[in-house]
């Protein structure tokens, strides 16, 4: 999908330019809309960008036999596409602009480069995954702060997004510091996760929708200092089950394992776990220690990001994309 080709032809049809930090509510008729297994993304595989170094991985040996995980699979767990247009609901529009769209999110704003076909990549191997194995909802976290799991996590959403008419909801699980509604330029506060889980709003008074792609967001919500309460109720499972009955596939972005419970909480409500690597960014012990505190059944497998042979190539990539605010 070309998101700039697709942009300018919805502003050139709208007639009229809409704020980016604008989030509007419009009446939308029909909600957009397991299991893991051995190596789907083994960590050789995937990179985004090349390393400067060989020894990535300090000797780390990541085992490829990891058998599946058992959970139900039946009709009533696929996404309701028949019921979508009883699903009514008030959701939220943010419209997309050109001129605000983060230099971080090259599935837009360079769905040409090495780093775009680097995510084609895993995008490929989630559909196939998710077809062959019913996987219906990934995790992804990385062991420390700024290793780029949230702008990773939202490069794959996009370009699930737009492949195959799969509907497709990205999830900010981070609920002490939320990136994802920033990386997309929404600036107001919205509803999300922790008022969802705290019961103040109703499900689909949290969903985004993000024009004009076919995404959808749930953001992080109100910042909270008892997130591991709010992850301990119901309300989570409630959350994954609404997710699954309308959407295809959800991502989930969390905290770093290495930082909160939040993410060893929330990687055990859902099927599969993506685990990002940052070059450079992380002691082998450590990687080590964070990969253990992980079920083996559910990691899919590692992506190895910000390699600095490639990234090197553009000046304003590389000092964005090293940015973390953690």
């Amino acid at each position: 999908m070309r998101f700039k080709e697709t942009l300018r032809k919805r502003l050139r049809e709208s007639g009229a330019q809409k704020p980016a930090s604008a989030v509007k509510s419009a009446m939308k008729a029909g909600a957009p809309s397991s299991t893991a297994s051995s190596n789907l993304i083994p960590e050789r595989d995937i990179k985004i960008g090349v390393p400067n170094s060989t020894n990535i991985n300090n000797g780390i040996h990541i085992e490829s036999d990891v058998t599946g995980i058992a959970y139900e699979t039946s009709a009533s767990h696929e996404a309701n596409h028949n019921d979508l247009e009883n699903f009514t609901h008030v959701t939220r529009t943010h419209y997309l602009e050109e001129s605000n769209i983060n230099s971080r999110l090259v599935a837009i704003t360079q769905p040409n480069s090495i780093y775009s076909e680097e995510y084609r990549r895993i995008r490929n191997r989630i559909i196939k995954y998710h077809k062959n194995h019913n996987c219906r909802s990934i995790v992804i976290s990385s062991a420390t702060a700024g290793e780029g799991k949230s702008v990773t996590a939202l490069n794959l959403a996009l370009m699930l997004a737009g492949a195959e008419n799969l509907r497709v909801l990205i999830i900010d699980s981070d609920m002490r510091n939320g990136r994802i509604s920033y990386y997309l330029g929404i600036e107001e506060a919205c509803p999300g996760l922790s008022d969802f889980l705290s019961g103040q709003v109703a499900f689909s008074e949290t969903l985004i929708s993000i024009e004009p792609t076919k995404l959808f967001l749930l953001p992080a919500g109100q910042s909270r200092n008892d997130v591991p309460e709010l992850l301990v109720n119901d309300a989570y499972l409630k959350l994954r089950i609404l997710a699954e009955r309308h959407f295809d596939l959800v991502i989930v972005d969390t905290p770093p394992i290495g930082f909160f419970s939040d993410a060893s909480s929330v990687i055990e409500m859902f099927d599969a776990l993506l685990l990002i690597v940052g070059t450079n960014q992380i002691a082998g012990h450590e990687l080590r220690r964070t990969v253990n505190l992980v079920p083996k059944e559910k990691l899919l497998g590692l992506v190895l990001n910000r390699a600095n042979e490639t990234l090197a190539r553009s000046d304003d990539y590389e000092s964005a994309y090293y940015y973390s605010n953690y």
